[in-house]
């Protein structure tokens, strides 16, 4: 039972690593393209 328990606090571990790093990737996304259009003379 350990083993299934370890397989899956890994799988979620992984599940909200991936989730967080994407988050953070879109709200970089869009702060980028904000600050280009909002820079423009």
């Amino acid at each position: 039972m350990d083993g299934l328990e370890k397989r899956l606090r890994e799988s979620l571990q992984s599940k909200l690593s991936v989730g967080l790093s994407l988050a953070i990737l879109g709200v970089a996304l869009i702060a980028g393209i904000f600050a280009f259009f909002s820079g423009a003379p």
